[in-house]
């Protein structure tokens, strides 16, 4: 793991809820997550009549990315004050406010800042590091290979990825810049769209994410499958789907993570 250097404020430190209980797979968990990882679609694109990925709100037009497509999908019931509606306009008052943005070195070699997307009132939300080079050419979160098998598994839960809020610890990329120098100067703008957005449940992907959103360095096999929280929303690291396509061995551990949160929101494996 590479090691973090960015911390939050004392207030704003989790704590840890409970230790895991490693569950043992059954026969029908391990073929739904077998088959997330190992079928075509997973490489070659999402299966037919498959929703396309609703964006965040539409971006101004003194935005870098106001020419990209701008579609804001239904939520579900939020817990938020003003409802969707208003979630959507908050979060499109952060957009504009972070404009075209040279807070940190990543804005350098970037193309298209990537924000969020999904619906403005999430049940679920999942931050992974950083944008890839597919994301920084099209400005969305997850559209490669790591992208379709995230799909795979947001299905797997009973959701649709349109159901799901997905964002970034930090909002651009910089080839041979490591986002680490981007936490400090993004970490305002996750915090303020994690209170946007009011999700039940956090999903952080991968070691850094999980780090950082937690606020601890134990290395990430101690905090994977754990539950902390974050800003009060509860929150379980698990593996980035990135890591789950270089080692499906992983793919047991993953569904058992993915179960425990379908357990707290009360949804049920699709048969």
């Amino acid at each position: 793991p590479v090691p973090s250097e960015a911390h939050g404020s004392a207030a704003d430190a989790p704590t840890m809820a409970r230790a895991p209980v490693e569950p043992m797979i059954s026969e029908a968990a391990r073929a739904a997550l077998d088959a997330a990882v190992n079928a075509p679609s997973a490489i070659s694109g999402p299966p037919p009549n498959t929703p396309p990925p609703a964006q965040s709100p539409p971006m101004s037009p003194a935005s870098p990315d106001a020419q990209s497509p701008a579609v804001v999908m239904s939520a579900p019931a939020s817990t938020g004050h003003g409802g969707a509606a208003d979630q959507a306009h908050g979060l499109q008052i952060l957009r504009d406010e972070i404009g075209d943005c040279t807070r940190c070195p990543l804005h350098a070699g970037r193309t298209e800042l990537v924000y969020g997307v999904g619906a403005p009132g999430a049940r679920l939300m999942m931050i992974a590091d950083g944008p890839g080079p597919g994301e920084d050419e099209t400005g969305l979160p997850f559209v490669d290979e790591a992208g379709l098998l995230l799909g795979r598994m947001i299905r797997a839960m009973g959701l649709r990825r349109s159901d799901v809020y997905l964002t970034y610890l930090v909002k651009c990329r910089s080839q041979g810049i490591h986002p680490e120098a981007g936490l400090e100067a993004c970490s305002d703008f996750l915090a303020r769209q994690v209170s946007l957005v009011q999700p039940e449940v956090i999903i952080a992907l991968g070691d850094l994410a999980a780090r950082r959103v937690t606020g601890r360095e134990e290395a990430f096999p101690r905090l994977r499958g754990q539950w902390f929280e974050y800003r009060g929303v509860p929150i379980i690291p698990t593996f980035h789907p990135v890591a789950l396509l270089q080692n499906p061995r992983s793919k047991a551990l993953v569904w058992s993570d993915l179960q425990s949160v379908m357990r707290r929101m009360g949804l049920k494996q699709p048969r």
